[in-house]
């Protein structure tokens, strides 16, 4: 006898029995139903063997169970201290007892003894791939016997067979497990993308719609599912569809492309769409994938998901046995009925043919080039992927396993191969393979970053989004638990370039430290049973949409040129603080600036130079205030300042340091020096004031006063009986004006301009503005424009204006209209928002804008020279024409006519009332008359009030007269009647 085995030896082999009933139950087939394959295995090994009994034993830890019995029935396990394949599976070859009486492990043992009378076992291990033996293939006879080598070397070639197909039912299993669990995740992330996805046939029928298309499109899944995707499309997107699927069919897919596409209630939708490809398992295109932007309902994709899983309901299961032997040329030598049954030929037709001529062509060349000279060098083959051809034309696929026998010189006697008919699990195989593609297709086109996990958190899957913004590939992500990268804060270590504009929202902390702005979406996947078997998690980078709501919201609040803050946020902050000190929470005083001198540095210099002067003052007014304060740019040259909590004594200080910081400044340009000044007007915010707007124009009153005693200097409000019924006035005609607007209680009048030449007979006149009162009076413009710009409201009344004029135009017959002349206010001149305004309202309303010209003051023009000049090119671009009110009333007329693209000048009425009698009036009229004809420009003589001074304007070559001589204003409707 050996030594007696050594601990570490037991602790070794204890070990390793663990481990092969491990392998046992992970082939789940145990207690498992009778199938026809092993039943075939059995029979076989006792025919070749010539044994009575045969049985696939399963060496379990408290017994061996019986997967198939041959000779046994009634019997389908025994106790495992009493089995002979116990001891097999410790063999690496056959274990045989030729008499079972005469071997003391086995005399005494009940299957010798007992009814069944064992005396002969021979049992050939079943030895998996990674070594582990679940059981054996063995033969029985009641008396004792003896195999043969060849016998022997049958028994172990079905015993791997046997090996082979416990583990291809493994691998069909798990297969069927993955699919269930595949098709639970792939409808988990769709039904939660915030994009529509949509697939259909190369016909255009739609087969899948998720419910975010629902929510864009309108129409149901059951709506949609099988209609055609032409239901979509405008008149002119058929055309456009077929486009794109060609372009998908050359390049296989087209990322974001802008289109439109109709709602179920027939609106037009703007879209950007994704196509893609989807193909199955053999690389051809079976449909295409649409991906639409912002929709997030999946109803019609998950009932498509739903039927999809009805379709996969028969799982794969292992078909019985296809098996055939060969001789050495590989001419059939046998084939099982089986084979034949499932070939379709009858035994005669195919025995002494060679193996190959049942394959298809492709497989035909794989047998005869690769696998039958392997068999033959190497004695085996395992699971080789073949497709038969059946006598009727129908193909089948079946995995082969062969084993080679030798004669005694070596050489290659024949083999035995049997086939598993795979057919319906390489169908089943396609068929996932579509699904994964839809699902890759899918995931790989959408805009959001996706990331599945299992229950314990841990990552399974992120899309090419996801690895983008977490910095982390998909192959280092799996298995780490999402919070290891996933990292989100409210906190922003990164501010916005804006200064004082702060992020806000949920933020990702990318793998390099990277932070990306983001909304996201998690939820459970569910399987079928409703139980959880993960989260999905998607997610969007909304980084880039925050910004631009923070710059658009600091660009609300301040000037473009200075960076300060600009009149509408000053306005707001005066209304706060107003409210403050009526709410008895302080007082605090405001200041309005405006700086002396700045339009000759404009004028001898150029616009671009007075942006650079204003900057600089703005930097010098900002050193002056606190931090407490705020400081904007109202227009122009014109500062404003509150001065938050603050004594008036002390604001004077301050207003004081700012006019003496900015007299003490010189501005260099070109080697010239320019001194400028600043005028302040300062008033005490306090509880008496009814409105802020009545605040600034105490402001701007006390500035101007401070320029009439002789500029830079410092004038505060004084409140007087004189002054405060001023602005009681005032502030009544702000009210006046706001209800005029909302109630239209302004009129429009006109007044003709005569030719002085040749009369045309069409009407040529300038519209004019009326307000009426309640009593019916009229009143004229003079006594409530300067109350509209004081109160900055004259560019909302122009709004007024320009819209029932274009109305009128709409209404009248224009035929014998030449010209409707509308003036226009300098504030409308210099507000951008006037000129978009009035672009909008052309560009929407079907206006014969060639009867239009706009009249805009020489004063007006030259203080916003950039605004006029833009505004004037938008404006003649459309055909409408301008006209210079009130020229030659400033110094440099005639030099701005060289930055002033007008049409029509209209002479200052100061040289029309005395030309009769002035010859320095008479000179001016004849110069500008010269000045105009050499630039091409019509010349309007206003104020003509007598015949004698429309003959001498006629004599001069003036083109157009207007005046009480001529023509009294009257209403708009009555001169287009």
């Amino acid at each position: 006898m050996g030594a007696p085995p050594t601990y570490s030896t037991v602790v070794d082999q204890a070990m390793a029995e663990v481990i092969r009933l491990a392998r046992l139950n992970q082939l789940n087939v145990l207690d498992s139903a009778p199938e026809a394959l092993f039943d075939t295995v059995t029979r076989l090994a006792a025919e070749i063997c010539g044994m009575p009994i045969s049985l696939i034993s399963l060496v379990d830890k408290e017994r061996q169970w019986f997967k198939s019995t041959y000779g046994l029935e009634g019997v389908s396990e025994t106790a495992r201290d009493i089995s002979f394949c116990a001891h097999a599976i410790e063999h690496g070859g056959v274990f045989e007892i030729n008499d079972a009486t005469q071997d003391p492990r086995f005399a005494d043992n009940e299957l010798v003894t007992g009814p069944l009378g064992f005396r002969f076992y021979a049992g050939a291990p079943i030895t998996l791939r990674d070594g582990a033996r679940p059981g054996t293939l063995c033969v029985i006879d009641q008396t004792p016997r003896q195999l043969t080598d060849s016998q022997r070397h049958i028994l172990q070639c079905l015993a791997q067979i046997v090996s082979d197909c416990l583990q291809e039912r493994e691998r069909c299993v798990s297969l069927s497990r993955d699919l269930m669990d595949s098709e639970d995740r792939y409808r988990a992330i769709v039904d939660f993308s915030s994009d529509a996805i949509i697939s259909k046939s190369l016909d255009g029928i739609i087969h899948h719609w998720n419910l975010a298309a629902e929510k864009l499109f309108g129409y149901t899944a059951q709506e949609a599912v099988g209609q055609h995707i032409s239901m979509l499309f405008p008149t002119d997107g058929v055309q456009e569809e077929c486009m794109l699927i060609r372009h998908v069919l050359q390049h296989g897919s087209i990322s974001q492309f802008e289109t439109v596409r109709l709602h179920k209630d027939g609106r037009r939708l703007d879209v950007a769409i994704t196509l893609s490809a989807i193909r199955d398992a053999h690389g051809r295109v079976i449909g295409v994938s649409k991906i639409a932007r912002d929709v997030g309902e999946r109803k019609r994709l998950d009932q498509e998901l739903n039927r999809s899983l009805t379709r996969h309901q028969m799982l794969y299961h292992i078909a019985p046995a296809m098996m055939h032997t060969m001789d050495a040329e590989a001419r059939l030598i046998t084939v099982s009925d089986t084979w034949l049954a499932h070939m379709g030929y009858a035994r005669e037709e195919v025995i002494g043919r060679h193996t190959w001529e049942f394959l298809t062509p492709a497989s035909r060349i794989k047998a005869r080039e690769q696998v039958i000279p392997g068999l033959f060098e190497n004695g085996r083959c395992d699971d080789v992927h073949y497709q038969y051809q059946r006598k009727d034309g129908g193909v089948i696929d079946v995995l082969l396993s062969a084993r080679l026998e030798r004669d005694v010189e070596g050489k290659a006697w024949h083999s035995l191969a049997i086939m598993q008919d795979v057919t319906e699990k390489k169908r089943f195989e396609r068929e996932l393979a579509e699904q994964n593609e839809r699902l890759r297709v899918t995931l790989q086109c959408i805009g959001d970053g996706v990331i599945t996990t299992d229950v314990d958190g841990k990552i399974c899957y992120m899309n090419p989004v996801a690895e983008r913004l977490t910095g982390w590939s998909n192959g280092d992500a799996i298995g780490q638990h999402l919070s290891q990268l996933f990292k989100l804060t409210a906190e922003h270590s990164k501010p916005y370039a804006l200064p004082g504009v702060p992020r806000e929202g949920t933020v990702l902390i990318a793998r390099d430290g990277a932070e990306y702005d983001i909304e996201e979406n998690m939820a459970p996947l569910l399987n079928d049973q409703q139980e959880s078997i993960g989260m999905v998690l998607v997610f969007r980078d909304v980084t880039r949409q925050r910004q631009m709501t923070s710059e658009m919201t600091y660009r609300a609040a301040h000037d473009p040129l200075t960076g300060l803050l600009n009149r509408g946020e000053f306005d707001m902050r005066l209304h706060r603080a107003l409210h403050e000190a009526k709410a008895g929470e302080g007082e605090h005083v405001a200041l309005y600036i405006d700086l002396d001198q700045f339009k000759v540095v404009n004028d001898a210099c150029g616009h671009s130079v007075g942006d650079q002067l204003l900057r600089q003052v703005s930097s010098m007014l900002q050193s002056c205030v606190r931090t407490t304060d705020t400081l904007a740019r109202l227009g122009g040259d014109e500062f404003g300042v509150i001065l938050q909590y603050c004594a008036v004594d002390k604001a004077l200080r301050i207003a004081e340091q700012m006019v003496e910081l900015i007299d003490q400044f010189r501005f260099m340009h070109d080697e010239q020096r320019f001194r400028i000044g600043a005028s302040i007007g300062l008033v005490r915010v306090d509880a008496s004031w009814a409105s802020a707007a009545a605040v600034i124009h105490a402001a701007d009153t006390a500035c101007y006063t401070a320029k009439e005693a002789g500029r830079n200097r410092v004038q505060m409000w004084l409140e007087s009986d004189e002054s405060l019924h001023s602005r009681q006035v005032e502030t009544h005609w702000a009210a006046r004006l706001e209800q005029a607007i909302d109630e239209d209680h302004f009129e429009l009048y006109a007044q003709r301009l005569t030719p002085l030449s040749t009369p045309t007979g069409a009407l040529y006149c300038e519209v004019l503005l009326r307000l009426r009162e309640p009593d019916g009076s009229i009143v004229p413009p003079g006594a409530f424009l300067p109350a509209a710009e004081r109160f900055h409201m004259a560019s909302r009344i122009d709004r007024w204006v320009v819209r029932k004029v274009c109305e009128a135009m709409a209404s009248a017959d224009l035929s014998l209209v030449d010209t409707l002349s509308v003036n226009l206010s300098g504030q409308s001149i210099g507000d951008r928002a006037f000129h978009r305004f009035v672009v909008d309202y052309l560009d929407r309303n079907q206006v014969d804008t060639s009867k239009l010209c706009f009249e805009i003051t020489e004063t007006t023009a030259i203080t916003n020279m950039r605004e006029a000049n833009d505004f004037i090119a938008a404006m003649q671009a459309r055909g409408i024409r301008f006209a210079l009110d009130d020229f030659g009333s400033g110094a440099a007329s005639f030099g701005y006519l060289k930055s002033l693209a007008v049409d029509v000048l209209k002479i200052d009425g100061q040289f029309i009332k005395e030309l009769a009698s002035d010859a320095v009036d008479q000179a001016t009229v004849r110069c500008i008359r010269e000045i105009a004809s050499a630039v091409g420009k019509a010349t309007v003589a206003e104020f003509v009030e007598t015949a004698e001074t429309a003959s001498m304007l006629r004599d001069m070559g003036i083109d157009y007269a207007q005046g009480y001589l001529y023509h009294r204003p009257e209403p708009l409707g009555q001169l287009l009647r």
